[in-house]
């Protein structure tokens, strides 16, 4: 296939591209070492970042110089420039040196990037695999490649890098490790002959920089036995893709190669495949690099280049997996996909050869205690630039062009701040500090918690999730409740990750997180295909925090079965980790997770019965009283009580714990419980005695009171008044009671209603004592007081 662009087009481009290499003012350099990172020979005391992408253009694959197309390169770099790029990297194939027409198009191809404030990273040996010996004929061949490439570009300060070779540890499928048996000899050949090929390159060319572009961080400093890669290279690279990873998850990868150099490091491929299926969506790719974006900024190594910035066209004719890495979607117009805006203003890089007058906003969040706000979203309006408060709080959003501003601050569990009117200067930088206040929450629970869409919807995977099933799945596993549950399953391998998820919860609050768990396990030792569940009362997104708490590790192979915590929140918000593992050495390794869902539990009396209508609470107590349809539980000091919407066998003096929403009636709250269970048994508990007019209480804020009513909150709770019988309707199974404290209700009838329930009734003038639940009725539409009655016996004449 020919994609030769005519003459008048080439000479557009090439004008257009000496027109933005002269509206760069920013003095141009070398890309230098220090320390452990990059600056240019121009501004030394300057630290650059690298944010960039794997570049071939979306209509040649694989094909970028033998189909030489400069206004379609042009294009593209444009848009990798729009987000926020700052270099590009692309790959020369074979081992003979290049044609005219090829190196022609090579040199031009840093020209355009130049022109796009980028530099470039070439790889000079893609799809070759000879690595022949030292003065054979067809090293030879590998030197004048060498010197026509790199002669032709020495002195030009658009190449980033040259990067010798691509992936050349990748052996076979049994020896991707260099350190394995049988596969330290032929990486030391390999090594050998990179060794050579840098030599040739630093005689050429003493300017640019030289590293390897291997597929495993560890095969940086392996073999043992012989000289590593890290030990002749400028700056340590390696690439990242889970699947390749099941034994670390990102951040692992970067500090156990820190631990190994002290060279700068770059992850030359990084990239997430959203092809549609499960755990691979558009939204899964954009999460992912959300996390590995905030974990990049927060390891300090020097940045990442991302695979790729295109999908390829629907002719290409490779598998279906390697098509959709891109972040430009080939559908004709090149929009961006989700991970795009991501990438944009995430971790965000000066680029190359950029005007001076660009400016900054930085600034540091605080709560209201003046600790540190992570994770906080920073938006600056017009142009949307975004970035994320580090673990310390503090942001920063560079590029920005001069000007006035609105500048935001979001994060779940807080209330929104804005400031307006930020004036950016001119090469300045312009401070904005936030603090935030807990948000005044009407609502708690996680999104999303059974699984119920078809994409993880809520949840941030890390490492190698799967994604959401339908049942009956592997082994025959069915949802614990519902249509879908969470599931990731390997035949021989290895995945072991997780998801989580921010809650928005009281700062203070005790706080339930539960889950349901389900393994399966053909082969291997018991034990180790796991699941586990983690909170983080602080809400931070790094599940190897050590303010994680965890749950032990869980192998459930009979069925679905509760993992627990109860923490209390250190900050308006919490984050739910689920994990799984799976040891690499079984037949089948499988994980599920099912009905993930938070609570508040009471933490001081009847705490939790003071939030809206809905919100998710756990409370124990002892059973006071059955009711067919429901019945109501107390706690031990007597503070509070509660209905529980439920017929479930329930007998007086047992102990029983309700994990459901709150609802109310006439002014009572009560739980519409989703589970419950009975924790133990014992004697039945002692009503509070209480005047009439302290029955029932001020109603919690947002319920209807009861008028002229004051003192604490008590329906629900087991009560016992003392008066005489004033009135008695035995058709309505119901009579007032006065003591003479001044209760009444919407008839003005002295005392307090006494519903019966079917119990006999006491004769008008007499004295008695009545037991029974404080409670609420309506009287010509108004909340009046009440206590029910549970049986006779709970009416004594006196």
């Amino acid at each position: 296939m020919s994609n030769i662009c005519p003459a008048a087009a080439c000479a557009a481009a090439i004008l257009m591209i000496a027109s933005a290499c002269l509206a760069s003012e920013l003095p141009d350099g070398f890309v230098q070492v220090r320390g452990d990172q990059f600056v240019l020979s121009s501004n030394p005391d300057r630290i650059f970042k690298v944010k960039g992408f794997n570049y071939f253009p979306q209509g040649h694959p694989w094909a970028i110089f033998s189909e030489w197309d400069p206004q379609e390169v042009q294009t593209e770099l444009a848009i990798a420039r729009d987000m926020n790029s700052n270099v590009i990297r692309t790959f020369v194939t074979g081992g003979e040196p290049p044609s005219q027409a090829t190196l022609n198009a090579i040199v031009e191809f840093v020209q355009i990037c130049k022109a796009n404030n980028q530099k470039a990273i070439i790889s000079l040996f893609d799809g070759y695999h000879a690595y022949p010996a030292a003065g054979s004929a067809e090293e030879a061949k590998n030197l004048a490649k060498i010197d026509a490439i790199c002669s032709a570009l020495k002195d030009d300060t658009g190449v980033f890098a040259w990067d010798i070779k691509n992936e050349p540890d990748w052996i076979n499928d049994t020896y991707w490790s260099w350190s394995l048996p049988g596969a330290e000899a032929e990486a030391a050949r390999r090594i050998d002959w990179l060794y050579r090929m840098r030599n040739r390159i630093k005689q050429v060319d003493p300017n640019h920089l030289v590293t390897v572009g291997l597929i495993f961080n560890y095969n940086n400093y392996l073999p043992t036995s012989t000289r590593t890669v890290e030990s002749f290279v400028d700056f340590v690279c390696y690439h990242y893709y889970p699947r390749n990873y099941p034994f670390e998850t990102f951040r692992q990868s970067i500090r156990s190669l820190k631990a190994r150099t002290s060279k700068p490091i770059n992850v030359e491929e990084i990239g997430h495949n959203a092809w549609g299926g499960p755990g691979a969506t558009e939204q899964d790719q954009a999460n992912l690099f959300a996390e590995w974006l905030q974990v990049i900024q927060e390891e300090g190594i020097t940045g990442l280049v991302q695979w790729t910035l295109c999908d390829w066209w629907d002719q290409w004719p490779g598998p279906i997996d390697e098509r959709y890495y891109g972040f430009l979607r080939a559908d004709g117009h090149y929009s961006w996909k989700p991970a795009a805006y991501v990438y944009r203003d995430n971790f965000v890089v000066d680029q190359f050869g950029l005007p001076q007058d660009r400016g900054q906003i930085s600034g540091r969040v605080t709560d209201a205690s003046g600790e540190p706000v992570p994770g906080v979203k920073i938006t600056a309006l017009p142009g949307n630039h975004t970035a994320q408060t580090l673990a310390n709080g503090t942001y920063a959003l560079s590029n920005v062009l001069p000007g006035s501003y609105t500048v935001r601050a979001e994060s779940i569990g807080y209330q929104t701040a804005e400031r307006s009117g930020v004036q950016v200067p001119a090469g300045g930088t312009a401070t904005v500090d936030f603090q935030m206040d807990a948000a005044k929450l009407q609502a708690m629970g996680l999104t999303n918690g059974g699984f119920e869409t078809a994409d993880l919807s809520g949840w941030t995977p890390w490492g190698q999730v799967d994604g959401t099933q339908t049942g009956p799945w592997f082994a025959s596993i069915t949802p614990k409740s519902g249509s879908r549950f969470l599931g990731t399953a390997t035949n021989w391998g290895q995945k072991n990750g997780g998801v989580w998820q921010q809650v928005a919860a009281p700062r203070g609050s005790r706080v339930v997180v539960e889950v349901w768990s389900r393994t399966y396990r053909q082969g291997g030792s018991e034990g180790a295909v796991a699941n586990r569940l983690g909170v983080d009362p602080a809400g931070g997104t790094d599940p190897t925090a050590p303010t994680v708490i965890w749950t032990p590790f869980r192998e459930s192979p009979s069925g679905w079965e509760r993992l627990a915590l109860t923490v209390t929140a250190a900050r308006p918000r919490i984050t739910v980790f689920l994990q799984h593992r799976q040891p690499g050495d079984t037949v089948w390794a499988i994980n599920c997770f099912d009905d993930a869902a938070v609570y508040e539990a009471s933490l001081r009396g009847g705490e939790p019965l003071r939030r809206p209508d809905n919100w998710p609470v756990e409370m124990e107590g002892t059973v006071s009283a059955t009711f067919g349809s429901f019945y109501y539980i107390q706690d031990a000091r007597r503070a509070w009580g509660v209905r529980v919407n439920s017929a479930a066998p329930a007998q007086i003096g047992s102990s029983v714990r309700v994990r459901g929403r709150l609802g109310s009636s006439t002014g009572e709250r009560f739980i519409a419980p989703l589970a419950s269970e009975v924790t133990g048994t014992g004697e039945p508990p002692e009503p509070l005695a209480m005047k009439s007019s302290a029955v029932g209480g001020e109603a919690p804020a947002g319920l209807t009171g009861i008028p002229g009513v004051n003192g604490i909150y008590n329906s629900g709770l087991l009560v016992r008044i003392t008066g005489r019988v004033v009135w008695a309707n035995p058709a309505m199974s119901l009579f007032y009671l006065d003591d003479g404290s001044g209760a009444g209700d919407a008839f003005r009838t002295p005392g307090i209603r006494v519903l019966c329930n079917g119990a006999w009734m006491p004769p008008e003038g007499s004295f008695a004592s009545v037991t029974g639940i404080s409670t609420r009725a309506t009287v010509s539409g108004v909340p009046a007081r009440a206590v029910g009655v549970r049986s006779p016996e709970d009416i004594v004449i006196h």
